[in-house]
């Protein structure tokens, strides 16, 4: 099971990604759920690493495991990085409500 924990700001950025563990394969060998859920998040993290003037800080530190952390955002930042948080939380939570055997989803909101 892919679990995913989520956490943002007070203004609707992302603040905090920890995504851990995999979902089950298919007779194939391949998991639909477990590359959903990686282009969801990488696609997320490197749009987020792009944004100058922010404080980002993404991982992959072992296979299995994405982290993402963001730090305070500035003002003229504030629309784009709730954007892209939007994306990222709306993709992984409608990933868990059709594969809620593969992924779970916490979220906390202004943390």
């Amino acid at each position: 099971m892919i679990q995913v924990r989520a956490s943002v700001q007070g203004n609707g950025c992302l603040r905090t990604l920890e995504a851990t563990g995999h979902a089950s394969k298919v007779a194939s060998g391949f998991s639909p759920v477990c590359a959903a859920a990686t282009a969801i998040l990488r696609t997320a993290g490197e749009l987020l690493g792009t944004e100058k003037e922010l404080e980002v800080r993404v991982s992959a530190p072992e296979e299995g495991r994405f982290m993402v952390q963001v730090g305070e955002v500035p003002s003229q930042k504030v629309d784009r990085i709730q954007g892209i948080t939007a994306f990222l939380l709306f993709g992984i939570q409608r990933l868990a409500e059709d594969a809620p055997n593969e992924v779970s989803f916490i979220f906390e909101e202004g943390v």
